[in-house]
């Protein structure tokens, strides 16, 4: 649709360049204005008629016997047995200088990048008069956000466990594709911009919703799946005798939740389900352009309304280098991180970051970086990283493992190697603008830089470009230093 849209701007501009001598150009360009409208007019059209007949067709396929398919146990993410603690570097005595190491050459595995999510679906906006008679404003609460929605009022329709068949769910699924429903779909979508949300968040706003209009715990579920699916995601139905699941599938490795194997996907329960019982699901797709559920945040919601109103502070009182300075965060935010599903440290590695640490912390840093030398200001920022923040595991801390999105460094009193890597990246990243790597051993997480200016130290190398390491959990440890029981093991470089 963007293609076909860049493509009649380009024309709009050359038959405006003709169309000069014939008519003033107010006036062609609000004829130009009222045909694109049209056009656009008629794309939503299409699409409703394109979805209406999805759905017919969906509905009927429901009907049919789902299968049974094997179910995986959830995956533990891996715990480090024994995990490196924060170790204080050792000065080297007067006279003695150690050689610069080049580490073993390494593994390599690219950071993937955030793909924004889902396909765009044009959906109408609003209904006619007649048509918005049976429409109600839903309210409800949203990790302190109270969210009100213009949607469809809920037919007199049930989905109990005494009438759980396929043939039931079908017909609850054709109930919701009604035209009336569009308005539903349309009132998710402009929230979901409106609060910055990102899809795990998007899907946490259905099912808000959902309890609220629907007592029965069955069509909850019906009406999450079909919210989501209308929105562009690939998530599916599941039953496992007469309760039914909500299955996603996601873009990254999940823990701490069973899953099945369809269509060489991985499709998560996240909705309650007890490990081991039978389950039935469908294996073809509602559609073969949904888009997997993004686990990375690409924007930070809005939670809590005004943030400096509903915040704590971190006070950085542990690094002497400077005066204590206040990080304040949103601890409604916090609060959804918490609950956030476990995934792969990458996950958190490459997520974006909040307004409050842009506003606060790159700020404060760029202030006290400026005017010195590369060398000088990753050293700075390197060792705020290593004494600004209390030590400790995540089974100390938390008793699992649980990597910090960059804010949590300043919610928590104690974060670990993992945590550290990830915040040291970041600063330089966004601060310095320089390339960072981070090396990934079985049981500890470090960084290299890679400096456009000639610094000394162990380094690895990596497409022939030099990265100099530095280790925020080697405390006291300047740039350059790498654990000695490290020298010599092969890293996996995450870049």
């Amino acid at each position: 649709m963007k293609k076909i849209i860049s493509f009649l701007c380009l024309s709009m501009i050359t038959v405006c360049l003709t169309a000069q001598n014939s008519e003033d150009f107010k006036s062609y360009r609000n004829r130009i204005k009222e045909n694109f409208n049209r056009y656009k007019l008629q794309k939503e059209t299409d699409f409703s008629a394109y979805r209406k007949e999805r759905n017919k067709e969906f509905a009927v396929y429901l009907e049919k016997r789902w299968e049974d398919f094997v179910i995986f146990a959830e995956k533990k993410r891996p715990e480090r047995k024994e995990p490196v603690k924060p170790m204080f570097y050792e000065k080297e005595p007067d006279g003695i200088t150690r050689k610069p190491t080049e580490l073993p050459k390494p593994d390599v595995e690219p950071l993937r990048r955030i793909k924004n999510n889902p396909v765009e679906i044009p959906v109408p906006e609003k209904l006619d008069d007649e048509k918005e008679q049976n429409i109600n404003f839903v309210t409800f609460s949203l990790y302190g956000t109270e969210c009100s929605l213009k949607l469809r009022t809920p037919d007199n329709i049930t989905l109990t466990d005494g009438n759980l068949t396929e043939a039931e769910v079908a017909k609850c699924w054709k109930n919701l594709s009604e035209e009336q429903y569009s308005i539903s779909i349309s009132q998710f979508l402009m929230k979901k911009k409106e609060l910055n949300l990102c899809d795990w968040a998007y899907l946490k706003m259905i099912e808000k919703a959902a309890r609220k209009q629907y007592s029965s715990y069955n069509m909850q579920v019906v009406y999450m799946a079909y919210m989501m699916t209308q929105s562009g995601y690939d998530v599916k139905l599941a039953k496992s005798g007469m309760k039914l699941h909500l299955l996603i599938h996601p873009d990254s490795q999940v823990y701490q939740l069973s899953y099945l194997n369809i269509g060489n996907k991985n499709y998560y329960i996240v909705t309650p389900y007890e490990s081991g019982t039978p389950l039935q699901t469908y294996p073809l797709d509602f559609s073969e352009n949904l888009a997997p559920v993004g686990m990375a945040i690409v924007s930070y919601p809005k939670f809590g309304g005004n943030p400096k109103l509903n915040s704590v502070s971190y006070v950085s009182d542990k690094w002497k280098i400077i005066a204590p300075f206040n990080v304040s965060v949103n601890p409604d935010v916090m609060s959804f991180l918490k609950e956030y599903p476990q995934c792969d440290w990458t996950v958190y590695a490459r997520s974006e970051l909040s307004n409050e640490f842009k506003e606060q912390v790159l700020p404060h840093f760029k202030r006290i970086t400026d005017g010195l030398t590369q060398q000088e200001a990753v050293s700075l920022l390197l060792d705020y990283v290593q004494f600004g923040f209390a030590y400790k595991t995540d089974q100390e801390q938390f008793g699992y493992e649980k990597p910090f999105f960059v804010d949590e460094n300043f919610f928590y009193p104690y974060n670990d190697c993992e945590d550290r890597s990830i915040l040291f990246c970041t600063l330089v990243k966004e601060i310095l603008h320089l390339d960072t790597v981070f090396l990934h051993y079985p049981q500890h997480l470090a960084a290299a830089v890679c400096f456009t200016e000639n610094v000394n130290g162990d380094f690895i190398l990596v497409d022939n470009r030099k990265y100099v390491v530095c280790d925020p959990t080697y405390i006291g440890a300047p740039i350059g230093k790498s654990m000695p029981q490290y020298q010599s093991v092969t890293a996996k470089v995450i870049r």
